[in-house]
């Protein structure tokens, strides 16, 4: 009851879920939820992700409470797993209360830190700046983390062209991997002219991710008519871009990208849902993951272009 009260700091006027199997705990919660007089629903520990996350939305619960496993028929089921699986359809839930009752590792999703700025940048650029529409022709430079996410939303958009840009070998291997169609080495060619030649009904949509002022201004002489030029890299300080700007008369974009518009409050369910299809392949974004003792290795590794990837620091 301590817990329920101080604790967790629920109150009378929220809602609490309860996905437990039948422990002790199960009757401790719902007593404590009684004394201070907080509405609370339980959820059969059986039900599927699918139906929890179901159940949460439409209470709008901000508070669950559910355990490591629970044991039936002396197989264990797994409670928390189940939750996790649950919640990246549910914003809303601000706790999440875990009775350890097998001891069993609890994981860390560290896959939802893709939505911290990657994915959400990536999909917001593609979605809502650019707005691209399936059978369009993209191009982006700079294949890092950023970059792979942003093939990854044009694949599933329906991009008939995905050309990728980089220095880095190993960057374009990767994009290939995650989707890209056509890919230049900019250390050996110049991209600009090889579009050009290549692709008579030149880009719809530039998403540039390196902040390079030459490739910005080559970007921008690479889009069609009707063109957007999405600007998410940035210069260093002083350094300047150079446009013909008839051609903004004319129909093309040059479109700045912060964070990629998202709104956490209006995108999360729909973002949430687009990093979980199959199609998007969450877990292989990540590449490396590293001890905070080890961040200036990552550091050094990010100066000298040898990072290829997302890279995740383990504070635990």
């Amino acid at each position: 009851m301590i817990t329920i009260e101080q604790g967790f700091c629920v109150t009378r006027i929220e809602l609490l879920i309860i996905y437990l199997t039948m422990i002790p705990e199960l009757a401790y919660t719902m007593l404590a939820c009684a004394r201070i007089g907080a509405i609370h629903s339980i959820i059969f520990g059986g039900f599927s992700s699918d139906s929890i996350a179901g159940r949460i939305l439409d209470c709008k619960s901000d508070f669950i409470v559910t355990a490591d496993e629970g044991l039936r028929g002396g197989k264990s089921i797994p409670l928390k797993e189940t939750v996790d699986k649950a919640l990246l359809q549910c914003p809303n839930i601000k706790k999440c209360l875990i009775v350890k009752k097998t001891g069993k590792k609890i994981k860390n999703q560290k896959e939802i830190l893709m939505l911290g700025c990657t994915a959400s940048t990536a999909i917001g650029s593609v979605n809502k700046l650019a707005k691209m529409k399936k059978n369009q022709t993209v191009a982006i430079s700079g294949c890092g983390a950023l970059g792979l996410s942003i093939i990854k939303v044009c694949k599933i958009g329906g991009a008939k062209n995905i050309i990728v840009i980089d220095i880095n070998q190993g960057n374009i291997k990767l994009a290939k991997k995650f989707g890209a169609t056509f890919c230049i080495n900019n250390s050996k060619s110049n991209f600009k002219k090889v579009i050009l030649n290549n692709f008579p009904n030149l880009i719809d949509h530039f998403f540039e991710c390196t902040g390079n002022t030459k490739i910005i201004s080559d970007a921008y002489e690479c889009l069609n008519r009707t063109g957007n030029e999405i600007l998410i890299g940035v210069p260093r300080f002083k350094q300047t871009a150079n446009f013909y700007t008839l051609d903004l008369h004319m129909g093309k974009n040059l479109i700045g990208c912060k964070g990629g518009d998202f709104q956490p409050n209006k995108d999360l369910n729909n973002y949430l849902k687009i990093i979980n299809k199959k199609q998007y392949q969450l877990k292989k974004h990540i590449t490396n993951e590293v001890e905070l003792k080890d961040i200036n290795d990552v550091f050094s590794d990010m100066k000298k272009n040898k990072l290829v990837g997302k890279c995740i620091v383990n504070l635990m």
